[in-house]
């Protein structure tokens, strides 16, 4: 067994899957194995990389997880059985993870089958280059845990759908980390093309068993939108005391329109890497974020917009609520080159800090190359105020509870923004699930 602490154990990690995958054809072992070398050729980053300055690894390679295991996936008892059913939205298509393998039982295959559905092993097999050149040169590719999740990723999924689908029930991706393997880190990869005048939502979700055990989930989920293409992908991670790696990246093409909302309610240590690259006119992205922590978690969102044509609009908006030693970071990055003229571009972060002892790193960029545009970015951070507070406690409501009804509304402000109304709806039970475990803990110390 070898483990995730060094660069070294990353080189013994591959040398033990090489020999470990039956059946896995010589071109797909040496694409898998030329991008993790590429990928970390750097080394794993510290905090003295400008990317990684206020993310530290070192709590994720201290735990020394196992990448690489050819064990099967364990049984699922029925108490894992009766979450993973209790998770699922309703009236949907599922696709479910366990520990990084799919579950078929607990999946919709015969659905999955309208939406151009494959395993990531079917996909490979077909030696097929083509595919495998575009979502490997998308953005995001260079990341140190998109090569880690590509060289040793044990199961996925390809979705095409066909021209002008329109897809009425959203598409439900769940993962779930049982803990029965303490020390493995799981990884999916999830690759979706939604083609001209194709609608699609999307959901994932990234859960866990039990708090006590620890976990490593490491996604890679890709897009790629064709002309007048439409798809929503909204995903949520709520897996307190779990480690949880994630690129996400998507490819817009003419007048699509992309709408995303990351919620990450819970997580030992969470780095999201979201990449977005605008190649055509008329195209628009919706690209917005809340982060709720407490304890000592810590969540660091990334993220990239590319405008390397004019004519698009990009509208991004990410609020953080921090409770007692947590810490947040955001670093947003906006690109507009230099033919990219008539570009709206619109970066916003707000952070609310509810103890002294939170603690939130804010940094939005823009990069602009072209003089005719629209652009602005933000950044602000504060506490509740105090009037406010007194005020609803003069009403007779508890200090937990009018905090928790402050917040909310802070809160709201960007989930109520999105337009799909199930998204909505689904990230909002999610949002007050968190303020009621909040509340009944009495709320944090200002």
């Amino acid at each position: 067994m070898t483990t995730f602490s060094t660069l070294q154990s990353i080189e013994k990690a591959w040398a033990e899957r090489s020999t470990s995958v039956a059946g896995e054809s010589r071109q797909s072992f040496e694409r898998r194995e030329r991008l993790l070398r590429s990928a970390i050729k750097d080394g794993i980053p510290t905090t003295r990389h400008e990317e990684w300055k206020y993310t530290s690894l070192r709590p994720l390679v201290d735990q020394s997880f196992r990448l690489w295991s050819s064990l099967p996936s364990p049984a699922l008892d029925s108490a894992v059985d009766a979450l993973v059913k209790s998770k699922l939205i309703p009236d949907a298509t599922y696709l479910v993870f366990i520990d990084g393998i799919l579950n078929a039982r607990l999946s919709s295959l015969e659905e999955l089958t309208s939406l151009g559905f494959r395993t990531l092993a079917e996909a490979e097999s077909t030696n097929d280059a083509s595919w495998w050149d575009f979502w490997q040169t998308s953005p995001g590719m260079n990341g140190l845990f998109a090569g880690i999740n590509v060289g040793f990723v044990r199961d996925g999924a390809l979705l095409e759908l066909k021209k002008n689908q329109i897809v009425s029930r959203p598409l439900h991706i769940l993962h779930v980390v049982t803990g029965h393997a303490d020390a493995a880190a799981s990884a999916t990869r999830l690759l979706i093309s939604v083609p001209e005048g194709a609608r699609l939502r999307v959901f994932e979700d990234f859960i866990s068993v039990s708090e006590s055990s620890s976990g490593w989930s490491n996604g890679l989920t890709q897009f790629k939108l064709g002309p007048r293409a439409d798809c929503g992908y909204y995903r949520v991670l709520s897996s307190p005391g779990k480690f949880h790696t994630a690129t996400i990246s998507a490819v817009l093409d003419r007048g699509s329109r992309f709408e995303t909302f990351s919620l990450v309610a819970g997580s030992r240590l969470a780095r999201i890497n979201i990449d977005v690259k605008f190649t055509a006119t008329d195209a628009e992205c919706i690209l917005n974020g809340l982060y709720l922590t407490r304890d000592q978690e810590h969540v660091d969102h990334h993220t990239v917009v590319d405008h390397q044509v004019g004519f698009c609009r990009t509208h991004q908006l990410y609020k953080g609520i921090l409770a007692d030693e947590s810490r947040a970071v955001f670093n947003g990055k906006i690109y507009i080159r230099k033919d990219a003229q008539k570009t709206e571009a619109y970066q916003t972060t707000k952070n609310l800090l509810l103890s002294k002892n939170a603690e939130v790193d804010a940094k939005p960029q823009l990069e602009i190359d072209a003089d005719d545009v629209k652009a602005s970015h933000g950044a602000a951070i504060g506490s509740i105020d105090p009037l406010e507070l007194f005020y609803l406690q003069s009403r007779c409501i508890g200090r937990a509870e009018a905090m928790a009804m402050l917040c909310r509304g802070f809160a709201d402000d960007v989930v109520l923004r999105l337009q799909d109304k199930s998204a909505k709806s689904i990230l909002s039970k999610h949002v007050s699930q968190w303020f009621k475990h909040e509340v009944s803990r009495g709320g944090s110390n200002t």
